[in-house]
């Protein structure tokens, strides 16, 4: 389907073209995503294929090339690191990279992160005597060799089968089968200690502990032992998230997914859609295809799925949907992963710019703002009853921090009595009285109407400034508007006043850091201002020789009377006041 400038807007297959497109034009049955679809469509074009499975790989390939608005743009984790082994090298090599190619390699993951990553290639690297160089070979051998880690292809070139059937071993560990390695070398350490070749069977027996920890590391285990995929599905207004759980010989070897943009946040769209999706994009570039595929909702085209996946791999594959037992509890346990990826998304804030003007579209015509607010700051006053009143503006445009822009501010209260109101003036002025920062479109009040009416007031007495100012109530967290009759109209868990929640725990982390921070040292100074004899200059001697008051505490009367500068007298003064009681003894 197209839009008047010819743009590709959404691609869809059908058995039957005629009954599925005019669907999308029948008046009383459709959701809010056809709706809009059948608005914007002038032209529709057609490509038959010999089978519906061709017809099924084409929509997959079409909607990856062309990125049609309308349909879900599936994203797979790339940014993830993989284990790579190249297989079509005579010495083949294993190591890590973030680059998936087509050239024949076997590669294993997306790993959750670089440290599971490192660890088990480290692992790889101390359990298996595989080549560590790189291409070409170099012309003699290295460190490894002599130290056993390598079987030398590069002088030994009568090594290619012993090379091969360890990179063997290195392809069943990394697809979950490494029960059957660690039986096979537990076999080959017998048959050596029974030769009396103790020091070679001691080096099996450490590659036997070693990959007995890195099996540990995949902790969840099953009684089933047949292989197979969990997929399920999240969605949070127009983010999606398709969770792959990939269970290897009962144990749980892998975790991925794929992220989503949907063109709008209707719910009527079905999840089979995307998951159809998911699973061609998922196969179509895994060397591994499981027994079972387990589903939260069986996909359109099942049928068709399982037609093609036996006809790519040469085996059966059964697609489920469990209702109820086991299986059903991993779909759970799937689902819990794509929520929490979907939540991630939602803290980090926006996944792109289309996400972020459809929210800041929102507030801007709730609150009736001025102009769209792509650049909204937040104020946060942290105060500890006078003594310690810091203050931070922090920034976010296009809904994503802009740290560049964020502030903090050191307050002096007259009493150093505690004064919300005065220490929000205070911050107002100092950061847009003066012209170094652009100006927001909306400042946020991490308040209610006392301290909206106080920033107000306040900017007013700035000359030129038009910021629009809303509160963010501490109690229910309703969002205040100037006019006190106009309240939120949005639902607390709209994503739009997510997003203002979320700028408004950034502030407050952000205030916090200076807070405590110079709380630590009003404290200081107020534990030792009690020491005779201690002032600024000894104070920054201590502390460069001990780092903190906590290890000022700790230190014995010997340690003290070491530190240069510091009088005798002193030093037995700092001790006394920390060590009152024993002092008495």
């Amino acid at each position: 389907m197209k839009d008047a400038h010819g743009v590709i807007i959404y691609v869809g297959k059908a058995k039957n073209l005629r009954k599925r497109v005019s669907s999308y034009f029948k008046a009383g049955s459709q959701t809010f995503k056809t709706t809009v679809l059948a608005s914007t469509v002038v032209d529709i074009d057609t490509v038959v294929t010999r089978t519906e499975i061709e017809a099924l790989l084409l929509e997959n390939t079409l909607i990856k090339a062309h990125q049609p608005r309308f349909n879900v743009m599936l994203k797979d984790d790339k940014t993830y690191p993989y284990i790579k082994v190249t297989c079509r090298e005579p010495f083949p090599r294993v190591f890590k990279t973030r680059i998936r190619l087509n050239d024949g390699a076997r590669y294993f993951g997306p790993y959750p992160s670089d440290g599971v990553l490192n660890r088990i290639v480290a692992l790889l690297d101390d359990v298996f005597a595989y080549r560590k160089c790189g291409n070409p070979l170099p012309n003699k051998v290295c460190l490894s060799y002599h130290l056993k880690r390598c079987v030398g292809p590069c002088e030994f070139l009568d090594a290619q089968a012993e090379h091969g059937r360890i990179i063997e071993q290195v392809l069943l560990v990394l697809n979950g089968e490494g029960g059957h390695v660690i039986t096979q070398l537990g076999t080959q350490m017998h048959a050596l200690s029974a030769q009396q070749r103790f020091e070679e069977a001691a080096l099996i027996r450490d590659r036997i502990l070693a990959l007995k920890k890195m099996h540990a590391v995949q902790h969840v285990v099953l009684a089933d032992t047949r292989d197979m995929d969990i997929f399920a599905f999240a969605a949070q207004g127009r983010r999606t998230y398709i969770s792959v759980l990939e269970y290897r010989g009962g144990r749980l070897v892998n975790q991925t997914g794929y992220h989503g943009t949907r063109a709008t946040a209707d719910q009527g769209l079905a999840e089979y859609d995307f998951l159809n999706q998911a699973l061609v994009q998922h196969y179509l570039v895994h060397e591994t295809l499981p027994a079972e595929i387990v589903v939260e909702k069986n996909p359109a085209d099942a049928h068709l799925l399982a037609q093609w996946l036996e006809g790519k791999y040469g085996h059966k594959v059964e697609i489920l949907e469990p209702q109820k037992g086991v299986k059903r509890q991993l779909v759970l346990l799937a689902k819990r992963n794509a929520l929490e990826k979907v939540r991630q998304g939602d803290r980090s804030m926006l996944a792109d710019k289309a996400d972020a003007h459809e929210l800041l579209g929102v507030l801007k015509s709730e609150f009736n703002l001025r102009q769209l607010p792509r650049h909204i700051e937040c104020i946060d006053i942290s105060n500890l009853g006078g003594r310690v009143v810091t203050g931070a503006t922090v920034a976010f445009y296009d809904g994503r921090p802009e740290k560049r822009f964020y502030r903090h501010y050191s307050i002096t209260l007259p009493g150093n009595k505690p004064d919300d109101y005065q220490a929000m003036r205070e911050v107002v002025k100092r950061r847009y009285a003066q012209n170094e920062l652009p100006k927001p479109h909306l400042l946020l009040v991490d308040g209610g109407a006392g301290h909206v009416a106080v920033v107000l007031e306040t900017l007013n007495r700035l000359h030129g400034h038009e910021t629009d100012v809303l509160g963010l109530a501490k109690q229910e967290e309703n969002i205040v508007h100037p006019d006190l009759k106009k309240r939120t109209p949005l639902s607390p868990g709209h994503p739009a006043h997510r997003l203002l929640l979320a700028l408004r725990d950034e502030a407050h982390r952000f205030s916090n850091r200076l807070r405590k921070t110079q709380f630590s040292h009003v404290t200081l100074r107020s534990t030792l201002d009690e020491i005779p004899g201690i002032g600024k200059k000894r104070l920054a001697t201590v502390l460069s020789k001990f780092g903190s008051v906590e290890n000022i505490a700790k230190a014995s009367l010997a340690q003290l009377r070491l530190v240069e500068g510091l009088p005798k007298m002193v030093a037995d003064n700092i001790y006394r006041h920390f060590h009152a009681s024993a002092a008495k003894e």
